[in-house]
Order: C-alpha cells, then sequence, then structure tokens
C-alpha cells in the first residue's frame, strides 16, 4: 500500500486479532479505510470474507492501530474483545498485505491509550541501549 493513503488513514483505526477457529492459531490482524470504526462491524466484516474462503474464525482482542513516519503502532484496548496479544500482533504485522513492502518498524502495547507515548517508550530504549 502506498505511504500516502497509509499516513492519511491510519489514526486511531480499530482492528482485531482474529485466529482459526479450528486450529485457534492467530491468522490476521484485520481492520480496513473502509470499514466502520466499531470493533463488532469490523469483526462482522471478517467473518463474512473468512466464510466465503470457508473458515471459522475468533476473535483474540483488538484495540487500534496509528502511524507515524516509519513507525506503525499497535494500542489501546477494545472494550467488546479487550486486549489484544503484544507478540501476536508484533509477529502478524511485517506479514499484512498493507505493510509487507514497506520498511517499518512495529511497536505494540496493549492497554496504552497514547501512540505517541509507546514510539517515546521505544526510542528512549534505543538511546538508553547507546
Amino acid at each position: 500500500m502506498d505511504e500516502k493513503t497509509l499516513n492519511k488513514y491510519l489514526y486511531h483505526l480499530k482492528f482485531i486479532v482474529i485466529s482459526d477457529a479450528q486450529t485457534g492459531n492467530p491468522i490476521d490482524i484485520y481492520f480496513g479505510f473502509h470499514l466502520p470504526n466499531a470493533h463488532i462491524e469490523i469483526f462482522e466484516e471478517a467473518k463474512k470474507q473468512y466464510a466465503s474462503m470457508g473458515k471459522q474464525i475468533h476473535v483474540l482482542g483488538g484495540g487500534r492501530i496509528s502511524k507515524k513516519d516509519k513507525f506503525i503502532v499497535f494500542y489501546s484496548t477494545s472494550q467488546r474483545y479487550k486486549r489484544f496479544d503484544n507478540e501476536i500482533v508484533l509477529s502478524l504485522a511485517p506479514q499484512h498485505p498493507y505493510f509487507i513492502d514497506g520498511k517499518y518498524i512495529f511497536l505494540a502495547k496493549a492497554g496504552e491509550e497514547d501512540f505517541y507515548k509507546v514510539i517515546e517508550e521505544y526510542k528512549n530504549s534505543l538511546s538508553k541501549k547507546h
């Protein structure tokens, strides 16, 4: 996906983490620029899409996603589906079709409401290493 589109739409956008209902394995971070910004409606759309491929899915949590420069940040918590797992999101993010061709730094902090704070914490951790 082109940078201009990501810069425009990846700002406090809601997402869910979905798993295969049969295996329980996480399979996708699901969101869309055309979808309503409500976790339950995102899940309904995901169910339709995966059903058309013959799969049933479950939600493993949700939150928000924002982009700032080279950072893609997953943060917050879904009131309905609760917290996502940071490690699962970080493992799935580089495989997402919107991000596959970019050179992004993926950050995740479930429960944090300020994505700028997540970026600052990351930058501070780097400066402490040097």
